[in-house]
């Protein structure tokens, strides 16, 4: 299994693959944030 030439499907397939990571674990990480840093003040 040897690839000559990375075809531009699966670069899409990536970039949305990132773009869809990137929403769902950006208010994972906020509320974990949020979560510590409420939880450290009190």
């Amino acid at each position: 299994m040897t690839i000559q030439t990375t075809p531009p499907r699966w670069r899409k397939c990536k970039a949305t693959l990132a773009i869809i990571v990137a929403i769902i674990g950006a208010p994972i990480v906020m509320i974990a944030l949020f979560a510590s840093l409420s939880g450290g003040r009190r």
